[in-house]
Parts: structure tokens; C-alpha cells; sequence
């Protein structure tokens, strides 16, 4: 019974974080240290920054 209760404790937090995932987002990113943190973790990362750098800045044709 305790184990059945937790899957289903799980799986609702499961469900309000997704279904209310892009609120979370922006409440997490109004947070300057968070977003800057976060920001700053993406860009250490190599395709990450890579792919960021070509879409900002395209090769010239």
C-alpha cells in the first residue's frame, strides 16, 4: 500500500509539473542569479554554445 502511494504521488507531481511547466519556467527565470546560473551552465556546454553561435550568428554564403 505505501509503495502504491507513492507511484501515486509521483505520478500526479508528474502531472502538475508538466501541465504547468511553463509557468514554473519563468517564475525559476524572473530570479536574475537562477537565470544567470543557468545561462552560464548552457554555454560551458560545447554543441550547446556551438549550436547557439550559429543560430545568433550565421556563416557567411
Amino acid at each position: 500500500m505505501p509503495r502504491a502511494l507513492s507511484l501515486l504521488a509521483l505520478v500526479l507531481g508528474w502531472l502538475i509539473i508538466f501541465k504547468y511547466r511553463y509557468r514554473i519556467i519563468n517564475l525559476l527565470f524572473a530570479n536574475r542569479l537562477i537565470r544567470r546560473t543557468v545561462i552560464s551552465l548552457l554555454m560551458s556546454i560545447p554543441s550547446v554554445r556551438s549550436r547557439l553561435m550559429q543560430t545568433v550568428f550565421p556563416p557567411a554564403v
